[in-house]
């Protein structure tokens, strides 16, 4: 029995060691499972304690938010009728009553009187080729809108206010004899309102219009040149058009046309028109230094060609000179002018028949050169020989020679020429004049 339970402790004693590793290990084990416990739980109370300061805050807000809005409608504010401004109470006062669809008139039986003025500041061209007039300028409306009158002594005396077109009614007009214009495509302009009612609307800008012209007394024409403002859309028991009248606002003289006259008229069919024709007369002066003077003196030159001696071959080469120097004048004319048949230009007129002239002239000095270097034993027919001895200054029947009859020729020659050179000119003279 002794000897048992002696083995039994030396048995035990042996087992020891790995009894005490094994209560170690277990204890760091029970260790790291505490430890790692109490950083959840710490984590687990920070991620709680920062979700309570995220809920304080928003609900904070909120409630900041509300407070605000509390205060605020409970602070009265002044209306801007109420302001000490008087033209800004006008102005409130007035947008109240602003319509863009309805025209201003009393009842339906009565348009709206739409007075109608043009204003020209400048005069840029009138391009005679395809003729067209370019001008800038104004053209002044003026209605009347009973629902926009005030007391000027109830807003300060402020008798005019300046407001933006788009806010009233305006009359949907244009221009007829427009070629390129943006005068009545622009809607973003001021309009003028007074006290009683009255509007005046002043579009402006460059307007190019189509003028068909009268060239037939260049360069000493007056032209009429045409500024037509139509109703659009609008019969003329809504809106009726009134000419009232044409200025001449020129900030500087153009260097070729003076206005000279105005003329207005009024028309009322499917639509209502206020026309205004506009006077311009051409300053000559350049034109009869630079276009008349060398043709007439090209003319007077195409005569002298007789004055050469008979046999002179220079002659043929002068009248040569003159036709080609008439036809450049031609077609100088012919391009700076309208293609049309109607109302020829007389100074057209007048270069194409010198040119013809100098046609003839060339041909008769030809044909005189080559009579005048006949031989002399050739006859000279009797109606040839009739003429010279009548231009003869001694009317003798002495033997002619072809050198004198070409001579003969050539004296007949320029009295035909001159004769028909002054009634032809003498015939344009009193076409420029008669008009």
């Amino acid at each position: 029995m002794l000897l048992m339970l002696i083995s039994m402790m030396q048995s035990s004693q042996k087992r020891s060691p790995l009894v005490h590793s094994t209560v170690t290990s277990s204890s760091l084990a029970l260790t790291n499972q505490n430890n790692a416990a109490a950083v959840k739980r710490s984590s687990s109370k920070l991620t709680n304690h920062r979700e309570n300061i995220i809920k304080f805050w928003s609900v904070g807000s909120m409630l900041f938010g509300i407070c605000l809005l509390v205060l605020a409608s409970l602070v009265p504010v002044r209306p801007m009728a109420t302001l000490d401004d008087p033209e800004a109470r006008l102005y409130e006062n007035l947008s109240a009553r602003f319509n863009t669809l309805k025209p201003p008139r009393p009842n339906a039986s009565i348009p709206v009187d739409v007075q109608v003025a043009v204003h020209i500041d400048h005069i840029y061209q009138l391009d005679i080729k395809h003729q067209i007039l370019v001008i800038s300028g104004w053209i002044r409306m003026t209605w009347r809108d009973e629902s926009l009158q005030w007391n000027p002594s109830d807003y300060g005396n402020v008798d005019l206010v300046v407001i933006p077109s788009v806010l009233v009614w305006s009359p949907d007009v244009f221009l007829a004899e427009q070629l390129e214009s943006t005068i009545f495509r622009k809607k973003n302009f001021n309009v003028i309102l007074l006290p009683n009612g009255t509007i005046f609307c002043d579009p402006g800008g460059e307007m190019t219009l189509n003028c068909p012209l009268n060239l037939r007394q260049f360069p000493f024409d007056t032209q009429h040149c045409n500024i037509s403002i139509i109703t659009w859309n609008s019969p003329p028991n809504q809106v009726l058009l009134r000419p009232v009248g044409v200025y001449d606002d020129l900030k500087e003289p153009n260097d070729d046309l003076d206005i000279v006259d105005f003329v207005m008229s009024a028309e009322t069919n499917l639509n209502s028109w206020a026309t205004f024709e506009v006077k311009l007369r051409r300053k000559s002066l350049y034109h009869i230094l630079n276009v008349l003077l060398p043709i007439v003196s090209l003319s007077i030159l195409n005569l002298m060609v007789f004055r050469l001696p008979p046999g002179c071959g220079e002659a043929v080469t002068c009248s040569v000179s003159i036709v080609v120097a008439f036809s450049v004048w031609l077609l100088m004319l012919s391009s700076s002018m309208p293609s049309t048949s109607k109302n020829l230009p007389l100074i057209t007129i007048y270069v194409t028949a010198s040119i013809l002239v100098s046609v003839i002239s060339t041909i008769v000095v030809i044909l005189t050169i080559h009579i005048y270097d006949n031989s002399e034993s050739d006859p000279i027919p009797a109606w040839l020989t009739r003429l010279c001895v009548s231009l003869r200054s001694n009317k003798t029947n002495e033997t002619l020679t072809w050198k004198e009859t070409a001579s003969a020729i050539f004296t007949c020659s320029f009295l035909i020429s001159l004769t028909f050179w002054l009634l032809f000119t003498i015939i344009i003279v009193i076409l420029f004049a008669i008009g």
